[in-house]
């Protein structure tokens, strides 16, 4: 199984690092959803998945409270 490295960052640095073997890029971004969810909490908070060479499988970004509220005020 390949390695994953999930990068947890908020607006004012890395939070958390850490690496799982998953069968493939779908799980792998099914785990970043489930951090997403986990870290909901926080604002702003960006998710970057790794694969085994470094290179970028996928990147999750949660909305701010700010952004979301400013969203449903201006109709959008």
């Amino acid at each position: 199984m390949p390695l994953f490295t999930f990068e947890v960052f908020d607006g004012e640095g890395p939070i958390s690092r850490c690496v799982r073997n998953l069968p493939d890029r779908k799980a792998a971004l099914r785990y970043a959803k489930l951090l997403k969810t986990e870290m909901a909490h926080r604002q702003g908070v960006e998710i970057t998945v790794r694969n085994a060479e470094g290179a970028v499988a996928a990147q999750i970004r949660s909305a701010s409270q700010r952004a979301t509220h400013e969203s449903r005020r201006s109709g959008g």
